[in-house]
C-alpha cells in the first residue's frame, strides 16, 4: 500500500500545484513535487530529509501546529489557508489540503498546496480601489451618480448631488432623473445617450436641468460608459455652472 501511495504521488508530480509526502509528527519530508519545489525555491535534494520549520516555510509556526491538530481529529484537512515563506523570504498565501496515511507504520500527511498569493492580493487590491472610489465619489465637490443606461435609474449619488438637486440619496435611488423632474431638455438627454452608445463616453456637454423646487441649472456634464454587476451604467460628472452662466448673461445685457 506504501509502494502504491508513492506510485500514485510521483505519477501527479507534473501537478502545477505543490504536493508533499511529510512524517506526521516531525514534518519531515519523505517525498516532494516540482511543483512544491518550484513554490519555495529549494531543490528537492535540500528538502528530503528536512522539516518543514528547518526550512522556514511557515510564517507562523503555531499554523503547522494547528494543521496537526485538526489531521489527529478529522483525519483531512480541506482548502486550510496558511502563510509561508520561499527560500528567498518572500510571502506566499496557500490554500493547503491534507489528510493522513501510514506509511512504514509511521503516521504521515500526504499534502496538496495550491498558490492563491496573486488571486488574494488582487482581491485586496480590488477592494481598495473601490474603498477609494467610494470615498472619493461620496466627498467630491462635483455632483457624481450613477444610473442604468436602459431605464435611467438611479443606483447611487453623492452628496454634491443632494445639495444641487434637493433630493436626498435615498428618494432617487431606483427613479430616474426624468422622473425626478431634473431633466429639463429631454431631447439633450437622448443626444447625450446617443453619445454615449456610440463613443462610450462624452465630455463637457452643457445641460439643463431643474431643482427640487423647480429652479433651472446649467451643468457642465461628462459621462461614461461603466459596467456593473454585468449591465451596462452610466457615470456622470457634473459642475454646476449656472451662476457663471447668470453672470455672463447680465454682463451681455449690461453692454
Amino acid at each position: 500500500d506504501a509502494a502504491e501511495g508513492r506510485v500514485n504521488f510521483l505519477c501527479g508530480s507534473a501537478s502545477p500545484d505543490g504536493l508533499a509526502i511529510s512524517e506526521l509528527e516531525t514534518g519531515r519530508f519523505i517525498e516532494v513535487n516540482e511543483g512544491y519545489c518550484r513554490l519555495y525555491g529549494h531543490r528537492r535534494e535540500e528538502m528530503l530529509g528536512h522539516t518543514s520549520v528547518e526550512l522556514g516555510i511557515w510564517d507562523n509556526p503555531l499554523d503547522r501546529a494547528r494543521l496537526v491538530a485538526e489531521l489527529k481529529i478529522a483525519g483531512r484537512v480541506r482548502e486550510f489557508e496558511v502563510r509561508s515563506r520561499t527560500r528567498d523570504g518572500k510571502l506566499k498565501i496557500i490554500h493547503l489540503s491534507a489528510e493522513t496515511i501510514e506509511l512504514g507504520r509511521k503516521l504521515c500527511l500526504v499534502s496538496v498546496l495550491h498558490d492563491v498569493t496573486e488571486r488574494i492580493e488582487a482581491e485586496r487590491a480590488l477592494r481598495e480601489s473601490e474603498e477609494k472610489f467610494s470615498k472619493a465619489f461620496r466627498t467630491s465637490p462635483d455632483v457624481m451618480s450613477i444610473t442604468d443606461l436602459e431605464t435611467g435609474h438611479y443606483l447611487e449619488a453623492n452628496e454634491a448631488h443632494e445639495k444641487t438637486f434637493g433630493f436626498q440619496r435615498e428618494e432617487v435611488l431606483g427613479r430616474s432623473p426624468l422622473e425626478l423632474g431634473i431633466i429639463g431638455n429631454p431631447a439633450m438627454r437622448e443626444k447625450m445617450l446617443e453619445q454615449l452608445r456610440a463613443a462610450g463616453a462624452v465630455r463637457n456637454l452643457e445641460v439643463e436641468a431643474r431643482n427640487r423646487g423647480g429652479d433651472r441649472l446649467t451643468l457642465l456634464t461628462s459621462a461614461e460608459l461603466i459596467e456593473l454587476g454585468g449591465r451596462r451604467c452610466v457615470l456622470r460628472v457634473a459642475n454646476d455652472i449656472t451662476g457663471h452662466r447668470r453672470a455672463e448673461a447680465e454682463r451681455e445685457q449690461a453692454v
